[in-house]
């Protein structure tokens, strides 16, 4: 069995967009990830030190789940509106190795 699966990024969201940012990036989740098979759950979370940095996460069965949801259009285009908000991103895939 395969392990679980993670997309992740790191946002450095424009001074004075935060609220803007979040909101975008609810909207985006809950529309690409409605009814995609494999699809477990997705977070954001910001910083309490630096109130412009979020760190986002979403779960999947499987890598190919993940991979075929990031090549939807629904994707493409909820990404692209966050990242408009973003003075920086840093993204990466990832694959649990221990949960305690």
């Amino acid at each position: 069995m395969e392990s679980e699966q993670y997309a992740s990024g790191d946002w450095l969201v424009k001074q004075g967009s935060e609220e803007e940012f979040i909101a975008k990036w609810r909207d985006w989740l809950s529309r690409s990830s409605s009814g995609v098979a494999g699809f477990g759950s997705a977070r954001l979370l910001r910083s309490n030190d630096e109130p412009r940095r979020f760190t986002s996460f979403s779960a999947w069965d499987d890598a190919a789940a993940r991979d075929a949801w990031k090549q939807s259009t629904d994707f493409a285009e909820g990404f692209a509106t966050c990242r408009g908000l973003c003075d920086e991103f840093r993204g990466g895939d990832f694959t649990e190795v221990v949960q305690v």
